[in-house]
């Protein structure tokens, strides 16, 4: 080889590492929610940049939903969310680093919330030049259905042929239908198709303050399952209060009948935040507190207002039971610094094996909340 054609080859292989080392350090620097998908919209123009805009618009809903719920009144906490993050989320830097000529206006966020979607809609001015020449976008729009449906199909002895998966439009929760299990509704008929929904945490008229999170789930339309299905939900760390023992955990159903919370029996899985329990019927459901970790006892949480309705676990062979004492500090800083009860013995009662609650133990009615 001529010593000319040694030099053009080591100039050659130079280029190349240079640019890789400048790939790598562009990975490194980017920021949460950036990743090499992100690298390659940057080469193939506009449509690219606008679909960024729009994954962002929806990761930011999902996170506002995440912190404040989708409770009636939460609209302008949603688009303050959105508006704020938004921009940290495109980082148009690594756009103009890699040469585009960007310029942006201030995001406005506007907020719709319906018994069906949330719908947010944000006028964000998005103008210049990148590979396809130069672009102008203002308007993006994103909505998030409440509910999450699947078509189910039986074979011809009613069963499901396969598992079915249902995740709900929030990304938190899953509904896992086994296969073999027959589903049908109150008449015994085949149900041909289940959604998850999210609710509202106050869906009941009640605070619910022992819920973990801003959110409860429920299936419809009201089902029987012949074999147990499986419901798996994701927590946040930031949700669980102080004090609270993440391990301790559970998913929670409402008993209409009663007006109590009711604990399932759940696995918690701490590195995945995640809860996980059976279900042969469905009622709303949520992540709540608490049973300690190893307890051996059935906890009543009584609440004497009306927003605070009586709350049950069963933690295992049961041996005392024991009512909720609030004070104005802990109610009026719950949001703040999160909720902690303070548990008072009442006595102690015998739990008959099989039984949901201890013999001759009459849970105390709530008292009306003053007008």
């Amino acid at each position: 080889m001529r010593r000319g054609q040694v030099i053009a080859m080591f100039i050659l292989f130079g280029v190349m590492f240079l640019f890789l080392i400048g790939f790598f350090v562009a990975l490194k620097s980017m920021s949460r929610g950036e990743n090499i998908e992100r690298m390659a919209s940057l080469a193939t123009g506009t449509s690219s940049f606008q679909s960024h805009v729009e994954q962002c618009l929806r990761q930011e809903v999902l996170a506002a939903v995440d912190r404040y719920g989708v409770l009636s009144g939460q609209e302008e906490y949603i688009a303050r969310h959105v508006q704020s993050a938004l921009p940290g989320c495109i980082d148009l830097r690594v756009y103009e680093q890699a040469g585009w000529d960007i310029s942006a206006g201030v995001p406005k966020a506007s907020v719709q919330l319906s018994p069906e979607v949330l719908a947010v809609d944000v006028e964000y001015p998005l103008s210049g030049r990148g590979p396809s020449g130069e672009f102008s976008l203002d308007q993006f729009e994103f909505s998030l259905p409440r509910a999450s449906s699947a078509e189910l199909r039986f074979n011809s002895d009613g069963q499901l042929p396969d598992d079915v998966s249902i995740p709900s439009s929030d990304g938190d929760a899953e509904l896992i239908l086994p296969k073999g299990a027959s589903i049908t509704d109150s008449s015994g008929s085949p149900v041909r198709e289940l959604s998850l929904r999210v609710l509202e945490r106050d869906f009941n008229g009640l605070d619910n303050p022992l819920v973990v999170g801003m959110v409860a789930y429920e299936v419809q339309p009201d089902a029987r399952f012949s074999s147990p299905v499986t419901l798996k939900v994701q927590y946040r760390d930031e949700d669980v209060p102080r004090g609270v023992d993440e391990r301790s955990l559970t998913l929670g159903h409402w008993d209409t009948s009663r007006g109590i919370w009711r604990s399932r029996p759940t696995e918690v899985d701490t590195r995945k935040n995640t809860l996980t329990a059976r279900f042969s019927h469905f009622s709303p459901v949520a992540p709540v507190m608490r049973c300690r970790a190893a307890a051996t006892e059935v906890e009543y949480y009584v609440f004497p207002m009306r927003h605070f309705p009586l709350f049950e676990q069963a933690c295992g062979t049961a041996t005392e039971c024991a009512a909720a004492k609030f004070t104005a500090d802990s109610l009026n800083n719950y949001f703040e610094t999160g909720f902690v009860a303070d548990l008072i013995p009442v006595r102690d009662l015998p739990l008959l094996p099989g039984a949901d609650e201890p013999d001759g133990y009459v849970p105390p009615t709530p008292k009306p909340l003053l007008q």
